[in-house]
């Protein structure tokens, strides 16, 4: 029922789906738990909190489904299209049922404050006798920042090693049953690590390299564990690129011009293919590629088939935040050991040329500060990259907001 509605958000995965997992039944974050308190309360709000790629938005999706196969309205709030409280609010009061209101990363929602939830739409709704519950789901980073979080109550997922572990194993060994049986149980789980989101990434790439030939466990012992831009090496290695990182501490970290473009291309997701392939295409030429657009196309291309983004009719999207983090992550990681801004200059600068790759390059920057301190990225100099960039003259124009759309965006899934 939601695969459309994940097609929209921003990394949404659709594919290799597979059946929930739940934490213990006693757990406050299990579906039933959670929606044992939501279905009873009068404006119940619950945000649960979680890093990347652990489960969040496919917990609130669970919820989501037993509120709607009980008869619920299921509103859930997207980040684009912006909305406002006074929307929603008219949304819930054109109900003529109780309504459950889902809000992915509610601090990514420009026109709303969670405080005005509680001084606006709560009475709003409840004088109008109308029942309706909160769900909401955000990162630790943000949520340690002290913000107003309104009517919401925090509520941890199973962020458990154990756990997390067991829902990654469980969705890798089902798409890499080759791999897994190459490899052997101990490193294909060291391989895979312990986040779900990573694990089902890093399991398509395993497969695909067994299904080729014999996976050997003292050639992988070489790659880190859980480390998506190890594979994206590999890759590109095997497509006749190089890569290298230093051997000794004085050493400059040598940063391949695929890599930079690749993450020239996910900072502009998602956006649509001309604007994504164009930034790729600057920041090759950037970078001193002789055939920039060829280059950019190739790249592009890898990316689709690793599985990293997902082509629709009218974009291009990262299929997981958590991808656009590694690939930045990598810009900044190097420009910081080599003492330089070179890369990320060329990366993130490339989207001067577009308004809507800047809007999206903009936007990234802010998740991934946002997400810095939850322990997800490491991007220390995004604040600085951030304002930089802010401060070109293209950014007015890339704050443009597109045409509203109240129908799609507070659409029930």
């Amino acid at each position: 029922r939601y695969v459309a509605l994940l097609r929209r958000r921003r990394g949404g995965l659709t594919s290799d789906a597979h059946t929930y997992i739940p934490p213990a039944a006693d757990h406050p974050a299990h579906p039933d738990n959670l929606w044992r308190r939501l279905s009873v309360g009068d404006g119940e709000a619950l945000l649960v909190r979680g890093v990347g790629g652990s489960g969040k938005t496919r917990l609130l999706l669970e919820v989501a489904s037993l509120a709607n196969d009980l008869g619920w309205h299921v509103i859930h709030v997207l980040e684009r299209p912006t909305a406002t409280v006074a929307e929603l609010s008219a949304a819930v009061l054109a109900s003529d049922r109780s309504v459950l209101v889902l809000m992915d990363y509610p601090n990514e929602l420009d026109g709303i404050e969670l405080s005005d939830l509680d001084e606006q739409l709560l009475p709003e709704v409840r004088e109008a006798g109308i029942q309706v519950a909160m769900l909401a789901a955000a990162r630790p980073g943000w949520i340690a920042t002290s913000p107003p979080l309104g009517p919401f109550n925090v509520i941890d997922v199973d962020n458990s090693n154990r756990y997390q572990g067991h829902v990654a194993y469980s969705i890798a060994s089902g798409i890499a049953p080759t791999a897994a049986r190459h490899l052997g149980d101990a490193e294909f789980r060291r391989l895979i690590g312990e986040r779900p989101m990573i694990a089902t990434l890093i399991a398509r790439e395993l497969e695909r390299r067994a299904q080729q030939s014999p996976l050997v466990p003292t050639v992988t012992a070489t790659i880190r564990s859980g480390h998506l831009t190890d594979w994206f090496r590999r890759r590109l290695n095997e497509d006749g690129y190089t890569s290298e990182r230093p051997r000794k501490v004085a050493d400059l970290r040598l940063l391949a011009t695929p890599l930079r473009v690749a993450a020239a291309i996910a900072v502009a997701t998602p956006n649509d293919r001309a604007t994504v392939l164009g930034n790729g295409v600057d920041a090759a030429r950037a970078v001193g590629s002789s055939e920039p657009d060829g280059f950019a196309e190739r790249t592009l291309r890898q990316l689709l088939e690793l599985g990293w983004f997902f082509a629709t009719e009218d974009q291009i999207t990262a299929i997981h935040d958590t991808v656009v983090d590694h690939l930045m992550t990598e810009v900044i990681d190097s420009d910081t050991h080599n003492g330089s801004t070179v890369n990320g200059y060329a990366v993130f600068t490339a989207s001067f040329r577009r308004p809507a790759a800047l809007r999206a390059v903009l936007t990234n920057l802010q998740h991934g500060r946002r997400r810095a301190t939850s322990g997800t990225c490491r991007m220390s100099r995004a604040t600085r990259l951030h304002g930089d960039l802010s401060g070109e003259g293209a950014s007015g124009q890339a704050t443009a907001e597109p045409t509203r759309d109240l129908d799609n965006d507070l659409r029930p899934g």
